[in-house]
């Protein structure tokens, strides 16, 4: 149920924080005082390509801190779904868990997982571009804080930042001896080990150690035996950092990770039948509809070399040179159980990506201004498999009895075409060429009170490929894109600045691997009008700061299916523009001594027109924009005790709600509103003997109210419609050794 529909929820809401607030006021009155040291801290980011305070960045954006991530026991993006962020929304692909969708904004991809197509959201490591949607599910090593660039980006972040951005930033080694060692265990028998370990420096060079293990049984039982049951998980991940400190101007880093993930796919329910072949499924399942066979785990794998150079030029100028390497093997494995074809439809997918990127930056000041001009080159390959196979006699067709598995699954569609289904294979090369630069101008006029924020970005893509089966299809796009953004802010006061903002992005262009030429697609073009308030109040115990914004669409991707054949999905360009306006905010306050409130909500009216549908005659038909719900929000509390003699306590809580949603562009596949509770009540500081070694633990629970909601699901029109579930409410415990 939706949090803004229901006013039971705001009595919920109050109440609770009228109970924390009691309890402060019963507690010790020395430490409830709020004091002069009582302020919320800075948050520095570098969403400009430079550190500075988020106050003084004239974009709208939100920053999870190392120990907001600890204390809301986000571990990956796809934790993130709960909702912490209220504009960013993040969904499991269709089948595979650990293939992320995501979207800042609305407007959402329809299908990330393929390798010729790309998101709305650029998303970055330690300022490294990760393009593909398979893995990111993976479990941080050590995060220090993520950004979450709200509009277009793409002047600094460049291709595919129509939506936003999100930059993930790593810790560094420290240079001085520390194990931090956590243990966890959860429902559905999880199990999770994380160490970080900081080796003392050595003449100048730091060196760190990460290592993360994790995994879950499912929560939906496959009743076949010795098959995997749905949703289980195991994920590993190992990762080196080197700093390197030569003198007061040279700093050199590196740093290697590789993971592994194994992943059975999610469980599509059957929400209608419109022939009756199968039973429909009302509700939350914890168990299969009938023994699903077979179903083995995707496995994705990946390894990266990142290098960075920094060179203090002089003490106002400096140049950074970024250097990666990539390489993901993903095999996707997924058996719809009767919920896509009658005929038990089986899908592997093997692919293959590989990337180097390098870029340059020139950094600076002089007087008034301070500014960057950079250089960026990236290189993909992909190599894309595609398998249909069946392995469901729906109808006793085949063995003459209806419901038997077919052993092993065969590629003879004997329903739909009567005939072999070939594989797919297609080859892709993508090769991107930047130059960018942005200033930052504050005259001495208006008392240095103005500040004008200009940027550009030139960029050259080429991306070729084939389907290698036939040798049709074969493709090759060039485009040239400028995008240009300017930013005006003034400083009303000290702690109070207003700003505007227009900027703009592209979504590259590319083909859709379902479709049945590979006819291409052209880029999607964006710009944004944004107003925005960014302020500080009672000597920083609160910070409101907020936004209004209109996002205007040239050529929107529309992902429409082939009616006489539902394997066979084109994606358009929108031939009339589409307009998202919105408005955002973000309160955070200390409500009391040890009493912190955060509150976040995003306003989002998209017009979609009616669109020709160049699959059915150019008939013109409605389309709806994805992943963007009217209305989203969360409120986050958290109470930190007067200090004990054995240790610390603290509390937190956090509610979040959205209204409905579609999952796709087509109006037949809509989302549900939800409202989830989590919680958790940690002790820190736990002393051992008489060292500064340290003890933590944490108690935790997720969707505290069992809420169940559909998070992903299919229509198949005059067939049946599917439907995913998010997952039922879980709890543990995590227990943390700091030496």
């Amino acid at each position: 149920m939706n949090f803004f529909q229901s006013p039971r929820y705001f009595l919920l809401a109050g109440l609770l924080g009228a109970s924390l607030y009691t309890t402060a006021s019963n507690a010790d009155p020395d430490h409830l005082t709020i004091t002069q040291g009582d302020q919320l801290e800075e948050v520095i980011v570098t969403a400009q390509r430079r550190e500075q305070s988020a106050q003084e960045t004239p974009i709208a954006m939100s920053v999870l801190s190392a120990a907001q991530l600890t204390t809301q026991r986000i571990h990956s993006l796809s934790d993130l779904a709960t909702g912490t962020i209220s504009s960013l929304k993040v969904m499991p692909w269709t089948n595979t868990p650990t293939t992320l969708v995501l979207a800042i904004r609305g407007n959402g991809p329809g299908d990330p997982a393929q390798a010729t197509r790309d998101g709305s959201v650029a998303v970055y490591i330690d300022e490294v571009y990760l393009p593909r949607a398979q893995g990111l599910a993976v479990e941080f090593a050590d995060v220090e804080r993520i950004e979450v660039l709200q509009g277009p980006q793409g002047t600094l972040f460049g291709r595919n930042a129509t939506g936003g951005a999100v930059s993930i930033t790593s810790k560094k080694p420290t240079g001085k001896w520390g194990l931090e060692q956590t243990f966890g265990i959860g429902r559905f028998d999880e199990k999770r080990s994380v160490t970080h370990l900081n080796l003392p420096e050595v003449s100048g060079l730091r060196t760190k150690v990460d290592y993360v293990y994790s995994e879950r049984d499912g929560w939906v039982d496959n009743t076949a035996p010795n098959e995997e049951d749905y949703n289980a998980y195991r994920k590993q991940g190992g990762k080196i950092s080197f700093d390197w400190h030569l003198n007061e101007q040279l700093n050199i880093s590196y740093a290697y990770d590789k993971s592994k993930i194994e992943a059975s796919q999610n469980y599509f329910q059957v929400e209608r039948d419109f022939g009756g072949a199968l039973e429909e499924e009302d509700g939350r399942q914890s168990k299969t509809r009938f023994p699903v066979t077979p179903l083995d785990p995707s496995i994705t794998e990946h390894e990266s070399h990142n290098a960075v150079v920094s060179w203090s030029i002089s003490d106002t100028i400096s140049l950074k040179s970024i250097s990666a390497y990539r390489d993901l093997d993903d095999e996707a494995r997924n058996n719809y159980a009767g919920t896509a074809y009658f005929n038990g439809f089986v899908e592997e997918v093997d692919r293959y990506q590989s990337q180097w990127s390098q870029e340059f930056r020139l950094a600076g000041s002089k007087e008034a201004i301070d500014w960057a001009v950079g250089i960026f080159h990236f290189d993909e390959d992909t190599d894309e498999t595609i398998r249909s196979l069946y392995s469901l006699d729906q109808f006793g067709i085949v063995t003459g009895i209806p419901l038997t598995p077919i052993i092993p699954p065969t590629n003879f569609d004997y329903l739909a075409t009567n005939s072999v289904t070939p594989d797919r294979r297609i080859l892709a090369d993508t090769t991107v060429s930047a130059l960018y630069g942005t200033m930052t101008w504050t005259p001495d006029a208006f008392q240095q009170k103005v500040k004008t924020d200009i940027g550009i970005r030139y960029s050259k893509e080429e991306k070729s490929g084939r389907r290698v089966e036939d040798g049709s299809g074969d493709f090759d796009i060039d485009s040239e894109q400028l995008n240009p953004s300017i930013a005006i802010s003034y400083q009303w006061l000290d702690d109070l600045s207003t700003y505007f903002k227009w900027s703009t992005a592209y979504r590259a262009g590319g083909v859709n691997s379902r479709s049945a030429t590979l006819t291409p697609f052209d880029e999607e073009e964006v710009s944004t009008t944004e107003i925005g308030l960014k302020s500080e109040w009672l000597n920083r115990r609160i910070r409101f700061n907020t936004s209004v914004f209109s996002t205007d669409y040239e050529g929107m991707f529309i992902d429409v299916a082939d009616p006489s054949n539902i394997t066979v999905v084109e994606t358009i360009n929108a031939e009339n523009d589409v307009t998202v306006e919105g408005a955002e905010f973000t309160l955070t306050a200390i409500a009391t001594k040890g009493l912190s409130v955060t509150l976040n909500y995003t306003y989002l009216d998209g017009d979609m027109p009616l669109q020709p549908n160049p699959l059915q005659g150019n008939e013109l038909q409605s389309f709806v924009l994805s992943q963007t719900p009217r209305h989203s929000g969360s409120l986050a509390l958290d109470y930190t005790f007067a200090p004990l003699s054995f240790g610390t306590l603290s509390a937190h809580f956090d509610i979040f709600s959205t209204s409905d949603y579609n999952y796709f562009p087509d109006i037949s596949a809509p989302g549900d509103s939800y409202t989830l509770y989590n919680a958790n009540i940690t002790l820190t500081e736990i002393p051992i003997s008489n060292s500064k070694d340290v003890l933590e633990i944490r108690g935790w629970v997720k969707n505290l109210t069992d809420e169940e909601y559909r998070v992903n699901g299919l229509h198949f029109p005059g067939a049946l419609t599917n439907a995913v579930y998010a997952e039922p409410r879980t709890a543990g415990a995590d227990i943390t050794f700091r030496f």
